[in-house]
């Protein structure tokens, strides 16, 4: 049996492929940039083996002997030359096929940052001759667990999003698709935006995790000044608080209130609504 290699394999969304492909009976490589720390990924159809995509002498031994890709980086300087790199070496391994998670607004005029350098990676993919499928989710329903803290403490969680809507995707189902994808047919050269079945708003989001775990959940709009100075006062980098706040513009503009049918047409059936999400882990807002 063929193997196929998964990168950013600890990661919220390649884990998950990970144990999906497992569970299906295919054989997986695990990437990780250190396989000690990654143990409790190891099973009896999963391997571990380190790659950094800034060593490029851990590119063949982590390709060797794989038909396909998961393809998983961060959007940073350089990632046209680091996608470049890897799949080229992908490439001269006889890979067949990379399937690459990109980022939803990855178009051919990006609105924010963070597409802007994945859509410039998804060309740098075109280019290599290898052949290839893009993935561009919407915005993830497990963000929200990033504000079960305060939910927790006060029943609130303050973000700078107005009244926009937006497609959330359940992680679990980006993985579905990327499962789909790398185990199917007829997939290659396209690209899909993977997004929930409804937009709703963060009032609504918060009203559905109130009712999942019976305890009061109120969104507060603040302004983005008010975000960004939190987000620096929580230690975070000058740029990731400037790609953040590109992405809060974004998404208060509605870049995030299509909805496609993609992730049906890849899996055959509908994605998970937030609902659902709110109730699957409502224990973790409690």
């Amino acid at each position: 049996m063929s193997t196929i290699l998964v990168t950013g394999a600890t990661g919220n969304v390649g884990g998950k492929v990970v144990k999906q492909l497992a569970a299906a009976g295919f054989k997986v490589r695990a990437a990780v940039r250190n396989p000690a720390k990654a143990e409790n990924l190891k099973s009896a159809n999963v391997e571990l083996t380190e790659l950094d995509y800034s060593k490029p002498e851990t590119y063949a031994p982590a390709l060797k002997g794989v038909e396909k890709v998961f393809l998983v980086m961060s959007p940073m300087p350089g990632i046209a030359e680091l996608t470049s790199s890897f799949a080229k070496a992908a490439k001269d391994a006889g890979v067949k096929h990379i399937v690459k998670l990109s980022a939803h607004g990855a178009a051919d005029t990006p609105t924010y940052g963070m597409a802007g350098l994945h859509l410039i990676a998804e060309k740098a993919l075109a280019e290599s001759g290898v052949s290839f499928t893009n993935l561009r989710p919407s915005m993830f329903m497990q963000n929200f667990f990033m504000n079960a803290d305060s939910i927790k403490a006060m029943g609130k969680f303050f973000m700078a999003m107005g009244d926009t809507s937006v497609s959330f995707i359940d992680t679990r189902d980006i993985a579905t698709a990327a499962v789909g994808v790398l185990t199917g047919k007829g997939h290659e050269g396209k690209t899909y935006t993977i997004t929930g079945t409804k937009a709703i708003s963060y009032h609504e989001a918060a009203k559905q995790l109130a009712e999942a775990s019976g305890r009061e959940v109120v969104y507060v709009d603040i302004p983005p000044e008010a975000a960004a100075q939190g987000m620096k006062d929580s230690g975070m980098p000058e740029m990731m608080v400037g790609a953040m706040i590109d992405l809060m513009k974004y998404t208060k503009d509605g870049g995030f209130s299509v909805v496609t049918s993609d992730y049906k047409k890849i899996t055959g059936k509908a994605a998970t609504s937030f609902n659902e999400f709110a109730k699957d882990f409502s224990e973790a807002f409690k």
